[in-house]
């Protein structure tokens, strides 16, 4: 994910509400920032560490071992959550205080899944486009064995999806398993499943985007879907020239 091998501690971030610990990725596409919910608890504003407004969050109550994992989509809106956790469609509610972030903060209401109850652990997963390295985005599957073509402008090494609009599984796909095309190797981030579709013909990763090539529901259902994609950068970690130093 680009973190360096230096990214053991955070910095303390003091751009919110409430103190952060921030570890961002030098690439600005990727931060991890955790919190301890304040005493009392409730809403608030929290750094994220990125220079510009994060398109997708990923949050867990670290104490609370029953809670779910909500998930801001920039594309799916700030009245509306869902769950990494569960194969949920998009629900409304204020999970976010109806307000999306910004390029220095993210916002979370009082519920104890997204902000935490007092003096609870809690841990945040932050992502943000950057060309050549990481691509947030929607698509519109299609149901058909010749499926869409997503553009991301870099080959990918993981992709991952999810229905917003209906119930369905998270779907993690990446470019070792079974390391040529078509890339059949599926998880389901939700489930505790074993791999599934080696070999099968679910999707391509091309040079510059994925290709789907199934009818499978996780991937390439007649729904509207988010994803996340990381960018194969080669087996030395280095970044691509624009963004190398």
């Amino acid at each position: 994910w680009l973190l360096g091998d230096s990214a053991t501690t955070g910095s303390t971030n003091s751009d919110g509400s409430l103190n952060t610990s921030v570890i961002a990725a030098d690439a600005g596409h990727f931060s991890i920032v955790s919190w301890t919910m304040s005493d009392p608890a409730g809403a608030k504003t929290l750094g994220h560490g990125l220079t510009a407004a994060p398109e997708l969050i990923i949050i867990k109550n670290r104490t609370d071992a029953g809670t779910n994992w909500p998930v801001y989509s920039e594309d799916v809106g700030n009245t509306k959550y869902m769950y990494l956790s569960t194969t949920a469609a998009a629900a409304t509610f204020n999970m976010w205080q109806n307000t999306s972030p910004t390029s220095t903060v993210f916002y979370v209401s009082s519920n104890n899944e997204a902000s935490g109850s007092a003096n609870d652990e809690m841990i945040a997963y932050c992502f943000k486009s950057i060309p050549g390295v990481c691509k947030v985005g929607t698509y519109t599957g299609n149901g058909d064995p010749n499926g869409p073509y997503i553009d991301l402008g870099f080959k990918p090494a993981f992709f991952m999806a999810k229905q917003s609009s209906a119930v369905e599984n998270w779907v993690m796909l990446d470019n070792q398993r079974p390391n040529y095309n078509p890339t059949g190797g599926y998880l389901f981030a939700n489930l505790n499943n074993v791999e599934g579709g080696l070999g099968s013909e679910y999707v391509d990763f091309l040079s510059s985007g994925v290709k789907l090539r199934t009818t499978g529901a996780s991937v390439n259902g007649s729904a509207s879907f988010i994803y996340l994609a990381m960018a194969d950068i080669g087996g030395n970690g280095t970044l691509p020239p624009i963004y190398g130093k």
